[in-house]
């Protein structure tokens, strides 16, 4: 897990160097999942700035990702009482990009 971690922050600085929204997306949500287990919360902040990045650029994401995020998001939901999980996703949909991707690097 920690290599896995550390690879996707890797990429990230990387895509963000390069302004690659795409694969931005898709660390950002390799990323959440790989922080569910610790820090449900900060997992679902990021899937929501995820989520609003794709709604602004209309992107989709990779297939892999795509999947990774759907059920990312739905372990999320499964594992958070419903305010808890709305007050994360409003709070990642209100990060501007850089600010996700730095929560993401942490």
């Amino acid at each position: 897990v920690a290599q896995a971690r550390s690879y996707h922050r890797a990429g990230l600085e990387v895509n963000q160097k390069i302004n690659d929204r795409l694969w931005i997306g898709c660390g950002l949500v390799g990323v959440a999942a790989l922080e569910m287990a610790q820090d449900p919360s900060a997992a679902t902040r990021l899937l929501g700035a995820t989520a609003r990045l794709l709604e602004s650029t209309g992107m989709s994401l990779e297939r892999a990702y795509g999947v990774l995020y759907e059920q990312s998001l739905a372990a999320l939901r499964a594992t958070l009482d419903a305010e808890t999980f709305a007050t994360a996703w409003g709070e990642g949909q209100a990060l501007s990009l850089d600010d996700a991707i730095a929560a993401a690097l942490g």
